[in-house]
């Protein structure tokens, strides 16, 4: 595998945490999204050690051209690619730590659809849309019943 699909295969795999729980949402697989939001470090792990790998790939093909006397085919897409997954993944890795450092950040798209599950199971189905009692009456109607 070439470094640059490496590096490819890094961003998706670090976008995987936040882009595909949204994804599997709109699609109506909301428990698929749940799972994948409970085990986005997982994800995140993984796409931060392929990046590492597509890097160190680069550099040995760049050294062994360097060593032959001879240009490294697709140098330059190769690194440019390299350097947008490096931006992409350090950018979920942000956005997670900061959403467990910072407590005024908004929560992880997991503990988003907890709250969700959650409130919807703890709607009744049969359960009107109504208030579940009447509105209290002021207190100078009451003193005018009690007369």
């Amino acid at each position: 595998m070439k470094a640059k699909y490496a590096g490819i295969l890094s961003a998706v795999l670090g976008s995987i945490c936040c882009v595909g729980p949204l994804l599997l949402i709109a699609l109506g697989l909301g428990t698929s999204a749940a799972i994948i939001g409970r085990y986005h470090w997982i994800f995140v792990g993984a796409a931060i050690v392929v990046l590492v790998w597509a890097w160190t790939k680069h550099f040995r093909e760049k050294a062994q051209c360097a060593c032959e006397h001879r240009a490294m085919y697709g140098r330059r897409i190769s690194l440019l690619t390299l350097i947008v997954a490096s931006v992409i993944v350090v950018a979920f890795a942000a956005l997670n730590i900061s959403s467990y450092a910072f407590p005024g950040s908004p929560a992880p798209v997991s503990a988003t659809i907890q709250v969700a599950r959650n409130n919807a199971a703890s709607a009744h189905p049969l359960r009107p849309l109504l208030p579940s009692r009447p509105p209290s009456t002021p207190d100078h109607h009451r003193a005018l019943q009690v007369s």
